[in-house]
């Protein structure tokens, strides 16, 4: 097993020449976009992480609705209502990853490509990319699906450390288990920021498959 990566070491949304951080990369203000048409043909790394508006709402609605609730319990000793504060404070916690800027959620380097919450999967497991594309009342939602040759924790080449708490909360991508005892791997797209398209593209030029 790699020696496991700690993402909060790379300062993922500044340039950054270390082998195990990503450059050009930028979720702020002001920054180099990952996309710009003016970008140099070639592999690339880049790094993309949750819009900026994808979870804002949940997370802080949430957290005042709980707060709301909780005071007034605190005050009075009313156990039923210190008892309905935590689902909306539960909901806040779950969705926080969405309004955390500190770690980006996908993208790729020479070390391979980078998920959040795993790791860097070897560039050799990786066997397929695509997009899936449905519909859900009139909203498109955007997958990256990536097949691997190998179960998910054996195609993780660098393994990110992860907090324990931070393993309850919610996570951008889903596995499937396929007959053949391989896996496909599916990441969101349409929550995090850039063009799936591009995205794809990107993560291509170090894997044309």
């Amino acid at each position: 097993m790699s020696k496991v990566f700690d993402i909060g070491a790379c300062p993922w949304n500044k340039e950054d020449s270390s082998e195990t951080c990503f450059t050009r990369l930028s979720m702020t203000s002001g920054a180099p976009d990952p996309f710009a048409e003016d970008e140099p043909q070639g592999p690339v790394p880049f790094a993309i992480g949750f819009r900026k508006s994808s979870g804002e709402a949940i997370v802080f609605g949430g957290a005042l609705l709980g707060a709301g609730l909780l005071l007034p319990a605190l005050l009075t000793g009313h156990q039923l209502l210190a008892l309905s504060a935590l689902v909306p404070l539960l909901t806040a916690f779950w969705h926080y990853p969405m309004i955390d800027r500190s770690h980006p959620q996908l993208g790729a380097n020479g070390d391979g490509l980078f998920v959040e919450r795993l790791g860097f999967l070897d560039w050799g497991a990786v066997t397929s990319l695509e997009l899936r594309r449905t519909a859900v009342r009139n909203i498109e939602l955007v997958t990256l699906v990536i097949g691997l040759t190998r179960p998910v924790e054996e195609a993780v080449s660098k393994p990110q450390a992860v907090a324990p708490w931070k393993r309850l909360m919610l996570r951008n991508w889903t596995r499937e288990a396929k007959e053949d005892g391989n896996s496909l791997l599916l990441v969101r797209l349409d929550t995090l920021t850039g063009n799936p398209e591009d995205v794809l593209n990107r993560i291509r030029s170090y894997r044309p498959v």
